[in-house]
Parts: structure tokens; sequence; C-alpha cells
């Protein structure tokens, strides 16, 4: 009896932490909290994020994203009667991961208990293509995206 009542109550705890969260939260108001200044050399930038996002976890994960504006053949973007959306794909798009601070700055700014991410990066700008930043926050429950376009 006790056994059955536990198995039940596992399942029930784990049903619903998996469906706390089925879309991650994202759009602009997550886009702002992206800050990018250009800085006087030539493709090197300036960031600062959010260290945390609705109690996320961790450090957040950065990417540099080029990606092409030409969309795949036959997509059409259109926005559908229930408010969801299409969205096509560039034709084109590659990513690389972004290390703006390494581990002794991220234990440094632990210890001084800063809030924003700071540090700088080098684009190297190809022709055609739009180049991004997107952050993800992980937190136990649910990811948090953001994504700023750098330079177009």
């Amino acid at each position: 009896m006790i056994k059955s009542f536990l198995v039940i109550m596992f399942c029930m705890f784990s049903l619903v932490k998996s469906v706390a969260c089925t879309i991650p939260n994202q759009g602009e108001e997550y886009d702002k909290l992206i800050q990018v200044k250009e800085l006087d050399e030539n493709n090197l930038y300036q960031l600062s994020i959010p260290r945390s996002v609705y109690k996320s976890e961790g450090s957040p994960e950065l990417f540099l994203v080029y990606y092409t504006r030409e969309r795949v053949d036959n997509c059409v973007e259109e926005k559908l009667p229930d408010g969801s959306q299409i969205f096509c794909e560039p034709k084109d798009q590659y990513r690389e991961k972004l290390q703006i601070q390494g581990v002794l700055g991220d234990f440094i700014d632990f210890i001084m208990n800063k809030d924003n991410y700071v540090g700088k990066f080098i684009i190297s700008p190809k022709e055609g293509y739009v180049v991004a930043i997107k952050v993800m926050w992980n937190s136990e429950v649910c990811l948090t995206y953001a994504s700023k376009i750098v330079k177009e």
C-alpha cells in the first residue's frame, strides 16, 4: 500500500515539473536585457547581460549566430488565426559558442556579487550575413531565450 502511494506521488510530481513550462520564456522584454556596444576598435564589441533571469542557474550560454536574410525555398511566413506564427528558417546559418569571460573572471564576479555578465568579443563580418547574439539562461523549470542583432 505504501509503495503504491509513493509510486503515485512520484509520478504526480514528475508530471507537474515536466508540464510546468512547455514554451521557453522569450520575446522583446528579454531581448532588451542584452546590451551591446560597438567599441572604437574594428569589429570589437562589449556585451552586458544579467547573470540570472528568473532564478536561472549557472552562467548564461552565449552564441554568435551568422545567418542570411534569404529564407528557405517554398516557405511563407504568416500569422495563423489562433495567434501563432510560422517562421521560415534562413537559407544558411552557423553559430559559434561565445566565451567572453573565463573561469577566473566568473569566480571574481561571483565573490564580488556582480549582477551583470560583462565582456568583450570580436565578430568576423561576412558579406550577406546578419550577426546576432543569442543568450540562453537555464533554470530548473524553464529556459529563457533572448537575441539581439549586432551587425546587419
